[in-house]
């Protein structure tokens, strides 16, 4: 329950980020990945514009589970190789705020993600407490309204249609985030970022909000 990556906070992604580490370094190093499942044997060599080709396929004897062996390649980092790490980096240490300083939000999660995040709970959580936790459901009265169906119950014996049902409860009664809740850079940050000449930054726009419009949808979100 303390992992952002369980409560999807926007400081942390939601996407498992350890295969896109992993593929980025096979990416990076001209490497490889070798692929073992059932009778199938394939090679896939990962490519800059995100695709892979595969460079070899075979018959193999025929295994339970499935085997993923990362070869790395023997190409050597550059300096361009890091620069828009080091750019990230520097625009955070500059920032002098955290990114996000709020609670999670019933907004950004989907069933799946929330019925994990109930089992996930620590024994004897109540739906109650578990509801106090994001956006909107610290109060009582806010706690009370969305964990109505719920009290007295802890969140590892809610079933899937009662997960749904608190979802909807929490997504109705609660507003999404602002985007002007996202600071990733601070009010500083981008002018500081540009004093110090860093060759990675070509533009030194700073984050402003505006709104997109696609159809008939309006979104505000930063850009």
């Amino acid at each position: 329950m303390v992992s952002s990556k369980l409560l999807r906070k926007p400081t942390r992604g939601a996407v498992g980020n350890g295969l896109r580490v992993c593929l980025g370094y096979l990416t990076a190093t001209r490497g490889r990945l070798l692929i073992e499942t059932g009778s199938i044997w394939v090679e896939l060599v990962p490519e800059a514009d995100g695709t892979s080709r595969i460079a070899g396929i075979a018959t193999i004897e025929p295994r339970q589970g499935l085997k993923l062996t990362a070869l790395a390649g023997d190409a050597a980092f550059d300096a361009e190789d890091l620069r828009w790490a080091e750019d990230a980096i520097e625009l955070a240490q500059q920032s002098g705020a955290p990114a996000f300083t709020g609670r999670p939000s019933f907004h950004w999660q989907d069933l799946d993600h929330l019925r994990v995040l109930l089992s996930s709970a620590p024994a004897g959580t109540s739906v109650r407490q578990f509801v106090a936790q994001f956006d909107g459901g610290a109060g009582s009265k806010a706690q009370s309204s969305i964990a109505a169906q719920f009290l007295r119950r802890d969140t590892i014996d809610l079933t899937e249609p009662e997960a749904a049902e608190l979802l909807a409860a929490g997504q109705a009664a609660t507003k999404p985030p602002e985007p002007r809740l996202l600071q990733a850079l601070g009010r500083n940050a981008a002018s500081a970022h540009r004093r110090t000449g860093n060759p990675g930054n070509r533009n030194g726009r700073a984050r402003r909000q505006r709104t997109l419009r696609r159809g008939v949808n309006q979104t505000g979100r930063p850009v």
